[in-house]
């Protein structure tokens, strides 16, 4: 112990480091000046003698003391960190200091413990760096958490009213407008587009740069996202006339594990910017597969898109991935956008195990690479990818296109049908090939080619021909010119492909064509026929109980085919206050609405109305199971029949109605012509500038629902808009309604996210799932029925999941029903 304190008094003052010896006791019998310095004091004299408790704040030297009796117990050194706290001299400052300290124990010459020796090094500066990287860390945290938060609130707030410009601007196009009334409106709806964009990247963006997004995993048909990729942008790219395909090689999976909306979001942003950047010429994307390792199931997708664009310089390439960043300023006020499209596509390529890159060349058109990592997932071959059709095995089919990508898709997908194919770059070969005596079976034709079009073609074959038996097929891009409008031409053509080229529509024309059907739409029968007269035959005085605006109208309609007219309530009270002005046969009763639902408005009327004067009511709902018919009945309802509706349920109703009526009256329901009981149907409002058109506007049939998933299925589709018959305005007008209807509700369901408002979220999902089963929406109506149970289950994190889910792929039903099945006419 002597010894110990003779060192640290004779070299512990040449040391920076602190230097002390302590007693059992914990009493300073040592210290440097060092050690000093670190406790405030300035003489030896203050510090002998005295413990740690005398010179520190308690909580310190408790610390301190618990460490030493460590030393004095077990014997052995210990290391650690200490907090001091110290008086500097004037009694008021005290400096805060951080040590790194070794106590070794000091033994008498029988081994005891008598003491410690404690050798210091101060690490004040590093603790305070630590600090303040924690508190820069947590900064940083703060300010990207406030970022998100305000980004999700400035988003809600813009949505909304961007969402009503859209929508009144909409309605206003579809009003009649002077040419510059209309060019002003498609200005502001044009923008008002660009913004929602533009919101929506930034959110993207964001949620990735936080860690937040979250790709979803599920069976997904590889083919059906590229072709609805290029379904978006079809339109765009046939007003500049630029021809879409796109290729898949031998070899890649049909079906992948992976998620749908955000391979899309890369597909649709890299085909817009090409579609973009080119002004004639062609977009291709091809897909081509390997697998990631021998004999598994998992393979790295590599995507190209490929366009004869400007092209970029080789030193711009790189900084392209950089969120808002373009190719210069004067290409931004030339082509428009924001920079972020790319950005965005990097990270979610990254995010699914791939990368993005570039090859481009000025002038010289530009393709964009991206690989993804994903399994394969098992799946049933398509009808038209089977090789074995013996339909077109061994037909020899002419193509004709100046298009080299073109004529090798046509070409390579009709010999994998087992059809010999020969191909020509213009008219003049294909006559030739006529001219050396080659027999075909039948001929597609390209609609615009150089000198000789696909018309004029057409006709010099029925020239050159003995015979007119060559069916000739037509080959148009979207919004040109088809069998529709080719004038004295349509009659040379018995049916049109329109590109991109799908090998679904390929496959039902040329199937059709060679059975000899004239026309290229195949309509599925409906199974039905509506009774027109119903409402001569079976005179009723009908209310119909529905607060869904799209319900409302397909409904009335369905009334209007059949002859009758309806008044209108929109909740259960204004049911009891009609039935006290007006005395009805028929009450079709929604069971959930707002105020006064179905179910009780049936129980006052049960109440308040005897037998012989209450009128017949027709429960319609969504939930279709045995359990919610009988709550129907059992609140007094007469029928039940489930949404989305069907004209002939509807019109069994009906005449069930008039059949009980005539059983109390004791007449007979098929002879009653009291023809002041007759409501005659309205002739309702038309919509003069929109036109509809249900089968793909005039590009073939489309696949039934078994071989491809759309956002809508076609079949369900058909059969509305088989039930609405020769009124394509009536069509419109649903359409529009339902995606003005669709927009406000699912915005109102993301508005009740954040206060988990599950009454208002399981109320708008049950209103919008039947609207959207009607429409064809499946995936929706399914989204919907699940935010309607999860909620009902308080399970807010799945609703909240469901919803997100529910939104993009209310995007996705929007774009299919505007590109496929709307389109202004001026």
């Amino acid at each position: 112990m002597d010894e110990a304190c003779a060192l640290a008094n004779q070299i512990g003052n040449k040391l920076s480091d602190p230097i002390f010896v302590k007693d059992r006791q914990g009493r300073y019998l040592a210290a440097n000046t060092a050690r000093l310095q670190a406790l405030g004091l300035v003489t030896v004299t203050q510090i002998l003698g005295r413990t740690d408790a005398e010179l520190l704040p308690a909580d310190q030297a408790t610390l301190i003391d618990q460490a030493e009796q460590q030393v004095f117990l077990s014997g052995q050194g210990i290391e650690n960190q200490e907090e001091v706290l110290a008086n500097l001299g004037t009694g008021t400052n005290l400096d805060q200091r951080y040590f790194l300290t070794s106590r070794i124990p000091l033994r008498d010459e029988r081994g005891q413990v008598v003491g410690l020796l404690g050798l210091g090094k101060e690490i004040t500066e590093m603790k305070r760096a630590q600090r303040q990287v924690g508190q820069a860390k947590a900064e940083a945290e703060a300010a990207n958490l406030a970022k998100s938060l305000f980004l999700a609130n400035m988003s809600h707030e813009l949505r909304t009213p961007l969402n009503a410009i859209i929508g009144m601007t909409g309605l206003l196009l579809e009003s009649s407008l002077t040419n510059e009334q209309e060019e002003f409106l498609n200005i502001v709806q044009a923008s008002g587009d660009t913004l929602i964009t533009l919101i929506n990247d930034i959110l993207d963006l964001n949620k990735i740069e936080a860690g937040k997004m979250e790709l979803e995993t599920m069976p997904l048909d590889l083919r059906s996202i590229i072709e609805e990729a290029l379904d978006l942008v079809a339109a765009r790219a046939s007003a500049k006339r630029l021809d879409l395909a796109y290729i898949i090689e031998d070899g890649t999976p049909g079906t992948i594990l992976g998620d749908p909306t955000r391979l899309s979001q890369i597909l649709v942003n890299l085909l817009s910017n090409a579609v973009k950047f080119t002004d004639h010429g062609e977009v291709v994307v091809s897909v081509a597969a390997q697998r990631a390792a021998q004999g598994s199931g998992i393979y790295e997708l590599r995507f190209a898109v490929r366009d004869t664009g400007i092209g970029i310089d080789q030193e711009k390439i790189d900084h392209l991935f950089q969120p808002f960043t373009q190719l210069g300023a004067a290409t931004t006020r030339l082509y428009g956008g924001t920079g972020l499209g790319l950005a965005i596509s990097k990270r979610l390529s990254e995010l699914m195990g791939g990368r993005i890159w570039a090859e481009s060349r000025p002038q010289q058109g530009s393709t964009f690479y991206f690989t993804v990592i994903a399994q394969a997932a098992p799946s049933q071959i398509k009808v038209y990818l089977q090789s074995t059709q013996p339909e077109l095995r061994g037909k020899h089919i002419l193509i004709v296109d100046d298009n080299s990508t073109n004529r090798r898709i046509l070409k390579k997908q009709t010999e994998s049908w087992g059809m010999k194919a020969s191909t020509a770059h213009s008219g003049t070969q294909a006559l030739a090939w006529l001219a050396q005596g080659t027999r075909f079976d039948l001929a597609i034709l390209d609609m615009k080619m150089p000198d000789m079009d696909g018309v004029m073609l057409a006709k010099a074959l029925r020239k050159a021909l003995p015979s007119p038996h060559l069916p000739l097929i037509l080959l148009s891009s979207m919004g040109s010119p088809g069998l529709s409008t080719a004038g004295e031409g349509s009659d040379l053509f018995q049916a049109t492909v329109t590109k991109p080229i799908k090998p679904s529509q390929l496959y039902n024309v040329l199937m059709e064509t060679l059975q000899s059907h004239s026309s290229s739409l195949r309509r599925p029968a409906t199974g039905q026929m509506a009774e027109t007269d119903l409402g001569q035959r079976h005179p009723l005085h009908i209310l119909l109980a529905e607060d869904n605006a799209i319900n409302q109208k397909v409904a009335l309609h369905m009334l209007h085919h059949l002859g009758y007219q309806a008044d209108l309530a929109g909740d259960g009270t204004q049911v009891l206050e009609a039935l006290e002005k007006k005395q009805y046969d028929l009450i079709f009763m929604d069971v959930q609405m707002p105020m006064l639902d179905g179910l009780a408005a049936s129980r006052i009327i049960h109440q308040r109305m005897a037998d012989a004067q209450r009128p017949r009511i027709v429960a319609m709902t969504a939930n279709a199971t045995e359990s919610d018919r009988q709550a129907c009945l059992d609140a007094g309802m007469d029928d039940y029949i489930s949404k989305p509706f069907q004209i002939d349920r509807l019109a069994t109703a009906l005449k069930q109605c008039s059949a009980q009526m005539s059983v109390v009256s004791g007449t007979d329901a098929d002879a009653n012509t009291d023809t002041d009981k007759v409501s005659p149907a309205p002739s309702g409002g038309k919509i003069p500038h929109a036109r509809i058109n249900p089968r793909n506007n005039g590009t073939g049939p489309l696949p039934s629902r078994s071989e491809t998933v759309r956002p809508v299925d076609p079949e369900t589709f058909h059969r509305l808009y088989d039930f609405i018959g020769d009124d394509p305005e009536t069509l419109a007008e649903l359409i529009l309604s339902f995606i003005t209807d669709t927009s406000k509700l699912v915005d109102r369901m993301v508005a009740a996210l954040p206060t988990q408002d599950t009454q208002t979220l399981t109320r708008t999902a049950h209103t919008l799932k039947s609207g959207s089963a009607m429409f064809g929406a499946l995936t929706m109506s399914t989204l919907c029925q699940d935010v309607e149970s999860l909620g009902h289950s308080g399970k807010m994190t799945e609703v909240t999941q469901k919803v997100g889910l529910l939104e993009a792929e209310f995007g996705r039903v929007r774009s299919y029903l505007e590109h496929r099945h709307l389109h202004r006419t001026h």
